[in-house]
């Protein structure tokens, strides 16, 4: 949890602290990130930061929060934005709004909740990242049902987190060997993670999941 210290701060120097810390836990994972690591990177003492921080844990579930606030307020963006179904699921997938570095960290992150060491803090933070995604996707699909662009009979709540799977499938792929290695081998395109091959592979998915859920 943040202290009240650290909310008083301006936002700027706020932003500059939780950057680092996602810098480090993302280069050496949680357990072998390093409090002094993080000062040195966000410029602050180490006594700064135990004013804004209990302890590591507490800094690293902030970094997780403004993760998901983030994802949050982007997938609402793209709920409200005009146009249709599935060119709203392309905003999902074509993700280009968050700066690339900061992209790829929050994912290296999320890959890293998935081992068993961090059982701890993914018995806390999944269900919240999951629900995030989840709702703002089934409240777009229900937009497409609405507009008779897709299919009323579908299994909203699967194919909602079908997607989200995808969602998540696909930018790991950015920062993981073998999550890129299992996409060309589902998709049978070439991964390479540059914008080229990031379009196409988008364009692959979006038609597989399109045959399946517009009408």
């Amino acid at each position: 949890m943040v202290s009240k210290t650290f909310l008083k701060i301006p936002k700027k120097k706020q932003d500059r602290v939780l950057r680092a810390a996602q810098i480090e836990f993302a280069k050496s994972g949680y357990h072998k990130t390093n409090i002094n690591d993080i000062c040195r990177r966000a410029r602050i003492s180490n006594g700064a930061l135990y004013k804004y921080f209990k302890n590591k844990a507490d800094v690293y579930q902030a970094v997780i929060d403004r993760q998901v606030e983030g994802k949050d307020e982007y997938m609402r963006g793209v709920l409200n934005s005009e146009g249709p179904c599935i060119g709203k699921m392309r905003l999902l997938m074509w993700n280009t709004a968050t700066e690339t570095g900061a992209r790829n960290d929050t994912f290296r992150i999320l890959l890293q909740l998935g081992t068993s060491d961090m059982n701890k803090f993914a018995r806390e933070v999944t269900r919240r990242i999951e629900s995030t995604s989840f709702n703002n996707i089934r409240a777009i699909l229900l937009q497409g049902i609405e507009c008779g662009e897709v299919r009323p009979d579908i299994d909203l709540e699967m194919i909602a987190h079908l997607i989200s799977s995808l969602c998540f499938f696909m930018y790991a792929g950015f920062v993981s060997e073998y999550h890129r290695i299992r996409l060309e081998e589902f998709f049978h395109i070439p991964f390479t993670g540059d914008e080229d091959s990031h379009r196409h592979l988008v364009d692959r998915v979006l038609d597989w999941l399109g045959k399946m859920i517009l009408t």
